[in-house]
């Protein structure tokens, strides 16, 4: 008899499926815990009318592999700088917009992989800052940003990533000021793995609150702050100096194979990486009213390109009623499967068999609740599906 048992949760004829969490090739000959943490953000703003905004920065740094000591800002600074000109505002002081680290927003997000998945866990964690500010009209609009450094060094197409900061950038024009528009508000981040050789195809749209029409497109992202100066107040110029890609990669060939893209009309982003490793993506979003532009919003992300295998599917029939004996055979249509476990009364375990196909028979007429657990030769990915009989 198979001696491991995962736990499997019952509810009526329901198919449930596990994860067995998969914690190796961790990529530590990769990691540098002195350095780096960065892993994305945004920077957003809402208008709430009389020149009121509310000001949201989300932050995502690496807890498995970055600095302890870089922790999330506390204050975070806010820049806000003329629209046309690029010179600093110091109508907020000479700091810019300070805003408090709120640990009630601070959210724990830790993405392991599944057991398709085959590499380490990868750790995001996540924070919003959240302030409102007034900010009189201005003609020639306002460009807000935030600053810090520095990138995870195991990012496989940037140049020299820990000391590559990253400034998170957003537009606020005079004809956003007037109509009292706010920024596009980003969705979900694209999931944090993907698998090689597999295609990606996921909807990184936006909403606009004013129903302005978004223009999407793959852009390169900003660097930022250095490891001397980490986590400037204000945010120093300039704002928009790109990051410099290693080679081969660059915002045509971000990933390998199939070339990353978005449509600009859906927002959604395809391509086929053919390389294992990490990468980072620069999104923009431009807003247009009435075919002006009022706004540029921009988001950066990684994204883990890993090796995945296939997974167990369980799935087996028998006769849902059964007039004449006792005795059941069992038809195993599971797939990708290389080892069965059956039990034959749920949640029973003493009535089992590792059989392909077993013939069972009852000691007394009833209902029966059978489980099949179908896995892989490692034992690492497996599939449970219930059924009663």
């Amino acid at each position: 008899m198979n001696t491991y048992m995962p736990k499997i949760m019952l509810s009526g004829k329901s198919l449930f499926k596990g994860a067995f969490l998969l914690c190796s090739l961790l990529f530590l000959s990769q990691q540098d815990v002195q350095a780096s943490h960065i892993v994305g953000g945004d920077l957003t703003y809402r208008c709430l009318g009389n020149n009121m905004y509310e000001i949201r920065l989300t932050v995502r740094r690496d807890c498995f592999f970055g600095d302890t000591l870089a922790y999330f800002d506390d204050p975070a600074s806010v820049g806000f700088y003329d629209g046309v000109t690029g010179s600093f505002l110091t109508f907020l002081g000479t700091a810019g917009l300070l805003i408090p680290l709120n640990n009630n927003d601070t959210l724990n997000e830790i993405l392991v992989s599944d057991c398709s998945v085959v590499s380490g866990d990868v750790c995001v964690h996540t924070t919003t800052y959240i302030s409102t500010i007034f900010l009189p009209f201005r003609a020639t609009g306002y460009t807000m940003a935030y600053q810090r450094c520095c990138r995870n060094i195991s990012l496989t197409n940037v140049l020299d990533p820990t000391d590559t900061g990253m400034t998170l950038v957003a537009e606020l024009s005079s004809l956003a000021q007037q109509e009292c528009n706010s920024s596009p508000q980003f969705g979900e981040y694209a999931p944090i793995y993907t698998c090689v050789n597999k295609p990606i195809n996921y909807d990184h749209s936006a909403d606009d609150l004013e129903g302005d029409s978004l223009v999407y497109s793959l852009c390169t992202p900003y660097s930022g702050a250095t490891e001397t100066s980490p986590r400037p107040q204000p945010p120093v110029l300039p704002l928009n100096q790109p990051i410099t890609y290693r080679a081969p990669y660059n915002l045509n060939n971000l990933m390998g194979g199939v070339p990353l893209a978005i449509d600009p009309v859906t927002g959604i982003i395809t391509g086929t990486p053919n390389t294992i490793g990490q990468f980072v993506v620069g999104l923009c979003v431009t807003a247009y009213k009435n075919g002006v532009i009022t706004g540029t919003t921009r988001r950066d992300f990684q994204y883990n390109v890993r090796m995945c295998r296939d997974v167990p599917v369980a799935q087996f029939s028998a006769p849902a009623l059964d007039c004449d004996d006792l005795t059941v055979t069992f038809d195993n249509q599971s797939l990708l499967a290389d080892d069965f476990v059956w039990f034959f009364d749920y949640p029973n375990t003493t009535l089992t068999s590792t059989a392909f196909e077993p013939t069972f028979t009852y000691a007394q007429e009833g209902f029966y609740n059978v489980a099949l657990i179908a896995s892989d030769s490692l034992g690492f990915c497996y599939d449970t599906l219930i059924q009663q009989i």
